[in-house]
């Protein structure tokens, strides 16, 4: 998978809107609608800082497309499907329609520049919710044409700090997920299987230190959990989602970052001249018809004032 490099976070100009909620505070920003912040006034920040050149960007909203298609195969119309990696999305501001203290909305809708690249309206609503116990997000893509049906893929961009704070060591960290999934992750690279290159595991507890991230994104497809949970017993964090067949989980080499991304597509490779709309499994959504998607991230543990992980 290539991360979104297309357009510097630090080259525009965008204030982060602050929500607040007991003890918890986290930043979004109208850039890509994305969270910039999740913090514990006593643990800390949950949310990967960008603090070195490994990756700038946190957590971005991932429309049209999820990963990047270079080879002139995928076309619109007449043309190559020409988007920035995982879409225009992670590099567009949003109006911010609301703002209160502990929620906002946002919401970006099709133009001039967007339709140069991806000739469909939409309208893509993103919501944040700040809680005393996590941050919801809940996402809309409606379809405004009348008569044409909107083809798009969706995804989660969340990036947590590795080790989290207060959680020890970073290879004492774990991955459980909330249902028994395949004994295999299947490894990408690009946009292509990279084929027999798999990460085993027993199904329900994952050692992300063990992965190989060189290079590579593993991926659960389908994911079978509607949970998958960071951390030690001591701190993690809950990342819930509805509305995703797919979980991708991706660290820039060794970077102290881990990201947890749910999708509703993998990446699509293809061999011959394909239309963007007609690729298999590709989201579809009829005129006038809207999707809701959600995420939640749910810090805890025994350090927080929670129970352990089980």
């Amino acid at each position: 998978m290539v991360p979104i490099d297309v357009r510097s976070k630090q080259d525009v100009v965008a204030t982060d809107i602050r929500l607040g909620a007991g003890a918890w505070s986290s930043l979004i920003s109208p850039f890509g609608a994305e969270l910039t912040s999740l913090r514990h006034d006593e643990a800390g920040e949950f949310i990967w800082q960008a603090g070195d050149d490994s990756w700038r960007r946190q957590a971005p909203l991932l429309f049209p497309t999820i990963g990047r298609y270079p080879d002139g195969l995928v076309r619109i119309g007449s043309a190559a499907l020409a988007l920035p990696p995982h879409g225009f999305a992670p590099v567009r501001s949003f109006t911010v329609l609301e703002q209160h203290e502990a929620s906002c909305r946002m919401e970006l809708v099709d133009d001039d520049e967007t339709r140069a690249l991806y000739p469909f309206a939409f309208r893509l609503t993103v919501d944040f919710v700040l809680g005393a116990d996590g941050l919801d997000m809940t996402i809309e893509v409606h379809n405004p044409s009348a008569d044409t049906v909107l083809p798009f893929m969706l995804g989660g961009h969340p990036g947590f700090v590795w080790p989290l704070p207060g959680a020890g060591e970073a290879e004492a960290h774990r991955l459980w997920f909330s249902e028994t999934e395949q004994s295999q992750m299947v490894v990408l690279a690009g946009a292509a299987d990279a084929g027999d290159r798999t990460f085993s595991f027993d199904g329900r507890v994952a050692e992300p230190a063990k992965m190989d991230f060189f290079g590579l994104t593993h991926a659960l497809s389908p994911v079978r959990s509607d949970r998958v949970t960071f951390g030690t017993e001591a701190v993690h964090v809950a990342l819930s989602y509805e509305g995703f067949a797919n979980l991708a989980i991706w660290r820039r080499d060794t970077a102290p970052f881990l990201c947890l991304e749910p999708w509703t597509n993998l990446p699509i490779a293809v061999d011959r001249p394909t239309q963007f709309a007609d690729l298999p499994d590709i989201e579809r959504l009829e005129p006038g018809r809207s999707r809701r998607f959600s995420m939640r991230i749910a810090p805890g543990g025994t350090k927080l004032g929670g129970a352990p992980q089980s």
